[in-house]
């Protein structure tokens, strides 16, 4: 077993469950499918590219937070309020801590787009 093995068979079962619902939708009886939502697809893959975009030119901190208020927005009942806005900081840095620090993945906090917003440190 290499080091592909893992998201080989992860991979494989993901493709048995797709092919087993997608059978079992055109078999079972119910209720015709209303309306496909438009915005919320394209908000949530619109959310994706942001972070692919900013990941590497804002960091990290910026990619995380385009992620998570334009993937929300795909709600009908999203409203930016402050309680919310709590939440966004804190899973932001909950992620940058565990992804970034913790894992050590190759992503920069803040990219440099922002460097020269950052204060420069004594002695850096």
């Amino acid at each position: 077993m290499g080091p592909g093995y893992f998201p080989t068979i992860i991979s494989f079962l993901l493709i048995v469950f797709g092919a087993v619902t997608i059978v079992r939708a055109f078999i079972a009886d119910g209720p015709r499918i209303g309306s496909i939502a438009w915005k919320a697809i394209i908000l949530v893959i619109g959310s994706v590219l942001a972070f692919a975009f900013l990941l590497d030119t804002a960091g990290f901190i910026v990619a995380a937070t385009a992620l998570l208020l334009l993937s929300a927005a795909a709600s009908e009942r999203f409203r930016f309020e402050w309680q919310p806005a709590l939440g966004l900081i804190g899973l932001v840095a909950f992620c940058s801590l565990v992804f970034v620090k913790g894992l050590g993945l190759p992503m920069p906090l803040v990219g440099p787009w922002l460097q020269p917003m950052m204060p420069a440190w004594p002695g850096g």
